[in-house]
């Protein structure tokens, strides 16, 4: 990954600082249940967060927001003697600052640290700016908020979904020109109402496979005067020896008189626009909701999962 470090802005406010830090330090040390102690305004002992190391223990924070003036060695002792003071039971102590890294400083501290832990007191880290830069450079959940123009920010997603769509385009285009020049009507694949249809299996395969049913054998967007429909074929295998191959057409919604917002399909546009809306739009609680192209199974855990998350699985 590239260095960004410039890209992180700084937080505007001790308040932001602290929101930073509790949000980056449960990532670093994989704690779900992170904590302040107190509120802003209340005597914190030394100690503005806590955060479990599974490995080490529990760890306290102290965020030091000094953006422009400087952190002495008398304020990193007066937060120690605080926090020995309310009796914190903690391995470490860590203290976050917005202030570019400090060798004389740095140094201090890991002296004292190491005569603490001789002493059994817990030690003491300091983390500078670029240390908690770090932090985020490492942890692709924590780029996406705090340096969304990272090679994994929230930008380069956008723009990486934006090519995949365009990609999935360029398929169905390509589609609709093979189908162009089959012999759909002799093949008697497709009814004449519905002549323009558009195959649509590979791409869903791409973005739905772990849900698809394995049996699937055709799945074709077709446009008709007043509708689109989602034909299905599958295959099913009889007595052992015989194989049917069933086709059922599931409709999508009117199209005649339909509102032309985004979310409805329009006669107004061709089968493949609409195509595009339908694979671009759906997710799968719409699929689970509107076709049978995915696995009981499937269809089950999408629901579950939404009913308690207010969304699809990722």
């Amino acid at each position: 990954m590239s260095n960004f470090t410039l890209e992180v802005s700084k937080p505007k406010s001790a308040e932001d600082f602290e929101s930073y830090c509790l949000h980056v330090y449960c990532v670093v040390f994989s704690d779900a249940l992170p904590s302040n102690n107190g509120r802003s305004g209340q005597a914190q002992g030394g100690v503005d967060l806590f955060v479990h190391d599974k490995n080490a223990g529990r760890i306290g924070i102290q965020c030091k927001r000094y953006w422009e003036s400087a952190l002495t060695k008398a304020m990193i002792d007066n937060e120690i003697k605080e926090a020995d003071q309310r009796g914190w039971q903690m391995v470490q102590l860590i203290i976050a600052t917005t202030l570019l890294a400090d060798s004389p400083l740095e140094q201090y501290i890991q002296k004292i640290s190491d005569m603490r832990e001789a002493q059994g007191k817990f030690k003491v880290k300091i983390e500078f700016w670029p240390n908690i830069c770090s932090h985020i450079n490492s942890h692709p959940s924590l780029q996406k908020i705090y340096s969304p123009n990272s090679p994994n920010g929230m930008f380069t997603e956008i723009r990486d979904r934006f090519d995949e769509t365009q990609a999935m385009q360029h398929k169905i285009l390509q589609g609709v020109e093979t189908l162009k020049r089959g012999p759909l009507h002799a093949a008697g694949r497709l009814e004449p109402s519905s002549a323009n249809g558009i195959e649509m299996l590979p791409l869903l395969k791409e973005k739905y496979a772990r849900y698809l049913k394995s049996n699937i054998l055709s799945i074709k967007f077709l446009q008709k005067a007043d509708r689109c429909m989602l034909e299905m074929t599958v295959e099913e295998h009889i007595a052992g020896y015989l194989t049917n191959e069933i086709t059922t057409r599931t409709d999508l919604g009117f199209v005649a008189g339909g509102s032309d917002d985004g979310y409805y399909f329009s006669p107004q546009r061709s089968v493949l626009e609409n195509s595009i809306r339908f694979l671009d739009d759906s997710d799968e609680i719409s699929i689970i909701n509107c076709t049978d192209i995915f696995t009981h199974e499937a269809a089950t855990f999408i629901d579950a999962y939404w009913r308690e998350h207010g969304a699809p699985p990722p």
